[in-house]
C-alpha cells in the first residue's frame, strides 16, 4: 500500500484478490437489457428453483428496540404486498415524510444483525459448505479507508447516515487516486450494469461482520443458495431450492414474498 494508505479489513475476514469464485454467478445474471432495468435478474443468478424477497423490518437498525412488519403500516389497498412494491407504495405518503423515516425506516442496503442471524440459522441447513462462503461487499463504503471514513453517532438517523455517506463520497473522491493505487492488484466482482465489490472468504456466521452491514452478494461454496441486497434498498432476496424457500416461509421469522427472477426491485 502506498504512503501508508491502507485498506481496513474487519478482523477475521479474508480479502480475496481474484473474482474467480464469483464468475459463475455473474455469468448467470442478466446483462442483455440495454438500457438496464432495475430487476432482480441483474443482481441474482438464474437457475434456482425459488426466489423470495425478505422485507427488512421497520425500525430494525440493529439495536434492541421493537420492530414491525411492513404490513402493520400498510394501506388496506396495498395488501397483500406486491412482489415489486416499494415501501412508499405500501405505507403511502408517510413513507416520504422525513420524520416518519427517521423513526421507522429499516436499514438501507443491509439486513440487521438480528435478521441476518435468523436467516443464516436456516440457510446453514441447506448447504454442505457453511464453513466456506463467499461475500461480495460494495467497494464504495467509506469505512474501508480510515483516512476517508467518518464516525457515525450511535443508532444514526437516516439523515445523519445520508450526510455521512455524502461526506464519505467527497473524501473518497479527494483520495481516489490513492485508493486506485491501493487496490491495483485486486480484481473486483463486477455485476452487470452495476456496482463493483470486494470479495471475501468467510464462514456463514460472519455475514454481519462488515461493520454491522451484511454483504450485497453472498453464497456458500457449493452454490446451494444466493443472497442479494442492493445498497439502496430495504429488502433482501434469496435464490434457493424450493425446500429452502419453503423452510424460510414456514419459519415465520420473516415478512417475505415469493417473487420471479425477473421481478423489478423495490
Amino acid at each position: 500500500m502506498a504512503d501508508g494508505f491502507e485498506m481496513r479489513i474487519p478482523a477475521g475476514l479474508e480479502l480475496v484478490k481474484s473474482a474467480e469464485p464469483a464468475r459463475w454467478a455473474i455469468q448467470r445474471m442478466d446483462s442483455t437489457t440495454d438500457p438496464p432495468q432495475w430487476k432482480l435478474s441483474t443482481f441474482m443468478p438464474s437457475g434456482f428453483e425459488a426466489y423470495v424477497r425478505i422485507l427488512h423490518p421497520l425500525a430494525d437498525r440493529g439495536g434492541d428496540g421493537p420492530s414491525w412488519p411492513w404490513s402493520r403500516f400498510a394501506r388496506p389497498e396495498a395488501l397483500p404486498i406486491a412482489p415489486d412494491a416499494h415501501l412508499r407504495d405500501v405505507v403511502g405518503p408517510e413513507a416520504a415524510d422525513q420524520g416518519w423515516l427517521d423513526e421507522y425506516a429499516p436499514l438501507e442496503g443491509s439486513m440487521s444483525e438480528t435478521t441476518c442471524a435468523k436467516l443464516t440459522s436456516i440457510l446453514r441447513r441447506f448447504t454442505e459448505t457453511p464453513g466456506l462462503c463467499w461475500m461480495a461487499v460494495w467497494d464504495g463504503w467509506g469505512s474501508w479507508w480510515p483516512q476517508v471514513s467518518l464516525e457515525l453517532p450511535w443508532d444514526p438517523t437516516p439523515i445523519e447516515r445520508a450526510a455521512a455517506r455524502s461526506e464519505g463520497f467527497r473524501r473518497a473522491w479527494d483520495q481516489h487516486l490513492k485508493i486506485e493505487v491501493a487496490t491495483a492488484d485486486i480484481e473486483f466482482v463486477q455485476r452487470p450494469w452495476g456496482r463493483r465489490y470486494f470479495l471475501f472468504r468467510a464462514k456463514i456466521d460472519q455475514a454481519s461482520s462488515f461493520d454491522g452491514r451484511t454483504p450485497q452478494l453472498w453464497w456458500p461454496d457449493d452454490n446451494a443458495w444466493f443472497v442479494s441486497t442492493e445498497i439502496d434498498g430495504y429488502s433482501s432476496y434469496v435464490g434457493s431450492s424450493q425446500d429452502c424457500a419453503d423452510a424460510l416461509i414456514r419459519a415465520g421469522e420473516f415478512e417475505l414474498i415469493e417473487v420471479p427472477w425477473t421481478v423489478h426491485l423495490a
